[in-house]
This record gives structure tokens, sequence and C-alpha cells, in this order.
């Protein structure tokens, strides 16, 4: 994390939470995986019902190979763009490698959405071999999705509206839909309790 990133995250309010897309140590695989992260950024975005951004037919494409789009993510208040440049939030097309961070300003959609990519990356690949996506916290801890109650650091820290991070979250299949007891109902009443 840059000095910045460390200066912001000692300020209440500006923390930032940090994200690292490791590179395949396979290169000949770069272009099934390159497909694979299209495909979770635009099912994430369908899911999500933000737009996916597509390229204009008259924009120069900076994946030489077609596969990915100049932006995989615009949630409105966050992007992920693809680039040789390796700025924040970034992903360079010949590599794989990117990274990048976020402060609460951008919502909980970034989080989870990386959270998707994550998981369905666990799901799909080896990942023993190094070549993951890992999310941090501002304390630079990693973090792993296990249930609802492993993200309330996060809602906590970054101030996230907690019913909305959940609908989210139960569309992205992170976490399961809470229960709702009024909707059960009986057609006979009974004594039970």
């Amino acid at each position: 994390m840059s000095d910045v990133a460390q200066e912001m995250n000692a300020q209440p309010g500006m923390a930032e939470w940090s994200w690292l897309l490791h590179p395949p140590k396979d290169q000949s695989v770069i272009p099934l995986r390159k497909g694979f992260i299209r495909g979770v950024f635009v099912d994430a975005a369908k899911r999500l019902g933000f737009k996916h951004v597509q390229d204009a037919p008259d924009v120069e494409n900076n994946d030489a190979d077609g596969y990915l789009p100049n932006v995989l993510m615009d949630t409105g208040s966050a992007r992920i763009v693809v680039d040789r440049k390796m700025q924040d939030n970034e992903v360079n097309p010949d590599t794989l490698e990117g990274g990048g961070s976020f402060t609460a300003a951008a919502g909980h959609r970034p989080l989870l959405v990386l959270l998707f990519l994550q998981k369905r990356w666990r799901e799909e690949f080896n990942t023993s071999e190094g070549d993951t996506i890992e999310i941090c916290d501002a304390q630079l801890d990693l973090f792993n999705l296990t249930n609802w109650e492993s993200l309330q650091p996060f809602i906590e820290a970054y101030q996230f509206d907690a019913p909305t991070m959940r609908e989210d979250a139960v569309a992205l299949g992170l976490v399961a839909p809470m229960l709702d007891y009024d909707a059960i109902g009986c057609a006979e009443m009974d004594a039970y309790f």
C-alpha cells in the first residue's frame, strides 16, 4: 500500500481496502482467464443491475486480443479498467496482473464484485499456485468471505448500508438470503407454541 494510502487509513472515515490480482504463472492460460474475467464482471453487472460497459466500436481496445473491454466494472462510483499503465484499479491485459484500492465513497459494490470474482476464481481454477485474487482490509489483513457475519467489519469500518449490501451479496450468491419468518404462514391456527 502506498504512503498516501497508509496516511488515509489513519484518518477516520478515509480508510481504504485493497485488492490484488496475481498474474497466472502459466502464460498459456491467459486467453482463457481473460474470457473468464470478462464473463464474471458481465454476470455481476447483470445481477446487480448496473450497466456493463461495452467499448464503442470506434474506440481502440486496450486488449490486443479483444477479450477484455477497456472498462471491466463501472458502478457509477467506482471503476476497474484494463490498461498497461498499472495505475490504481487497473488490470494489465498482457499479464492479467492488477490491483487497486477503494474508500467508502466507492460504496460496497466494488467489494462485492471482487469477492464474487474471488469466489468464482476459486471454484474454477486451482488456486494453490498463487494466481489468485486477494482482498485486504485497511490494516492489510487478508479478507476471506465465509458468511454474512464475516462482512460485518467492512460494514462497520466503511459505514456501508447493511440491508442494501446484504441484498446485493445475496444477488451475487455470496451469502444466503435471510429467512422472512413473517412470510411463513400456516393456513390453520394452532396452539403449538
